[in-house]
Formats: C-alpha cells, sequence, structure tokens
C-alpha cells in the first residue's frame, strides 16, 4: 500500500457523513481552533489581545498549513507517477491579494468567513 492511497483513505467521508451545513459548521470551528492554536503557540497571544496584524498572521498561518498538506500531497503524487513538467518564473506578483486568492483557491473562503465572524464578531472583507 503506497502513501498516496493511505492519505487517499483518511480523508474519505464516512457512508453516513451529516449534512452539507452541519459540516460546514464544524469545519468554521475547526478553523477557529487553527487560529486560535497559531495565535497561542506562533505569536505568544490570546485570541482577545490580537491586533488587527496579528489576526492577519494567526489566519494566513492557518490557510498556509492547509497549503503544505495540498503541496505533500501533491508532490507525493508527482514523484510517483514522474510526469514531465513546465517550469516558469513570474515576477508578476500582486502580495496582498494572495491570501484570498488562497482561500479561493482551498475553496474555504465562506468557512474562514464564518470562523472570523465567530472570532471578531465581525465580517471578513
Amino acid at each position: 500500500m503506497t502513501l498516496a492511497t493511505l492519505l487517499h483513505e483518511s480523508s474519505a467521508e464516512p457512508p453516513d457523513h451529516p449534512s452539507r451545513e452541519a459540516s460546514e459548521t464544524d469545519a468554521a470551528q475547526r478553523i477557529v481552533e487553527d487560529i486560535t492554536r497559531h495565535a497561542r503557540y506562533a505569536l505568544c497571544r490570546p485570541v482577545p489581545a490580537l491586533s488587527p496584524t496579528d489576526l492577519f498572521t494567526a489566519v494566513a498561518l492557518s490557510i498556509r498549513a492547509q497549503l503544505i498538506d495540498g503541496l505533500f500531497a501533491t508532490d507525493l503524487r508527482t514523484r510517483e507517477h514522474d510526469p514531465k513538467t513546465l517550469n516558469y518564473l513570474s515576477i508578476e506578483y500582486l502580495m496582498g491579494r494572495s491570501l484570498g486568492v488562497n482561500l479561493d483557491s482551498l475553496g474555504l473562503r465562506a468557512t474562514y468567513r464564518e470562523a472570523l465572524r465567530r472570532i471578531t464578531g465581525k465580517e471578513l472583507d
């Protein structure tokens, strides 16, 4: 059994998974806990003491962790199948927009919006 098979099996939903709304609520709670953990252990601050910049950093660290999980899965598939690749370097970066782009790429903008509403009582925008 390959590592890719194990990763795929561990991410499979159980046959009697809850409704989509309930799972989104659970996902938002997991994100609240993840942001809280990053605030505590990476920034050494409790959530109520976070400045807007600190909160942004905790959110960015939470998103980065999810991106890295996807990166490892992609790297594993690439190593197993050895496809041809094309690489290029672009210097056109819009760094201010990358957090939102990453949220959209992961399909998590609504979930993070709900998580931040729970943490701060304010809307993400």
